[in-house]
């Protein structure tokens, strides 16, 4: 009797255990603070400046003096100049578009967000994620940045293809979509915290690092379908699926592998991949992120091991790529 009430004891010590560290293995929401700074910006006039730069100053960390320098145009070196800009007609317009389409922030983008970094906090635990978001209208000038342990982000570069203050090409067009702002600022920061660790010298180098981080957007957004990870449409990620080897054929057939000058096309946004009039550009973000999941798929190595890894050909041969 007492070695079958000994039994059921340590039974249920051992479930309590196990729910114990299930617990403790939590996948938490990060905690980020916001600041939107393009509703404070367009509050600027005679009667606020001062007030508000005096706010800026005790809580901005000086974000303001470079939000200025960087982001608004060179004939602003003044306070006149800064307010009569802020006041500007279409300024005034765009700050309102901002209001309308991003109305939901605070209770849609931001807990996004949160939500991811809290991910990546979980996935890499020891690098840091941003302390602060500081949301502007960048003019056109950046989608995202950065600003010591601040994520800048710009959401008039969000306002959705079809907005009447786009004039750029379609493809570029295309890339000004809501969905895409999460997946931006998510690879800013990574970015931010891995581009200066890795080489850069030559094609694999960059179609491995590429491969990397749209192997690591997969992982800190599993509710986001490849294609938009990669912002491509559903029929891209078809055809990409379809003409991989092709793809990988050709990139042999040129012997880019190992040279510095090749299409930029195969990393930059542009109407398509050179030498595939047909395809989507940066077809080297889908092959580097197949050789490096190829790679995870044959190595027992955990992600923070791939991300500290930087050596390319290592990758590539382990991988045992063979599409």
């Amino acid at each position: 009797i007492y070695t079958f009430a000994l039994m059921k004891f340590i039974k249920i010590l051992l479930i309590l255990l196990i729910i114990n560290s299930c617990n403790n293995n939590k996948i938490e929401d990060a905690k980020i603070d916001i600041f939107r700074f393009d509703k404070e910006f367009a509050k600027l006039d005679d009667q606020t400046i001062n007030h508000l730069f005096a706010d800026w100053d005790k809580n901005l960390d000086s974000f303001h003096y470079h939000y200025i320098q960087n982001f608004l145009p060179d004939y602003i070196v003044s306070n006149d100049h800064l307010i009569s800009f802020a006041k500007d007609t279409n300024v005034v317009l765009f700050n309102k578009e901002l209001d309308s389409v991003f109305a939901d922030y605070n209770q849609t983008v931001h807990k996004d967000l949160e939500s991811a970094f809290g991910m990546m906090n979980y996935v890499l635990p020891h690098i840091r994620i941003p302390k602060n978001l500081i949301t502007v209208n960048s003019f056109q000038s950046y989608a995202m940045s950065t600003y010591g342990h601040t994520l800048v982000i710009g959401l008039d570069m969000y306002l959705g293809k079809e907005n009447r203050f786009y004039n750029d090409y379609q493809y570029l067009n295309f890339m000004k979509q809501k969905k895409f702002l999460l997946v931006d600022a998510i690879e800013n920061w990574i970015n931010h915290i891995y581009e200066h660790s890795h080489n850069h010298d030559n094609f694999l180098d960059k179609l491995i690092y590429k491969g990397k981080i749209i192997y690591l957007l997969r992982k800190l957004l599993p509710d986001y379908p490849t294609h938009d990870i990669l912002k491509y449409t559903e029929e891209d990620i078809v055809n990409c699926e379809v003409s991989e080897s092709v793809v990988w054929d050709e990139i042999m057939k040129q012997n880019y592998l190992y040279v510095s000058d090749y299409p930029m096309s195969y990393f930059t946004h542009s109407p398509s991949t050179k030498g595939f009039d047909d395809s989507p550009a940066r077809l080297g973000y889908f092959i580097g992120y197949k050789i490096v999941q190829s790679y995870m798929n044959h190595n027992n190595v955990s992600v923070s091991d791939l991300m500290e890894n930087t050596d390319a050909q290592q990758i590539l041969s382990a991988s045992k790529y063979d599409p």
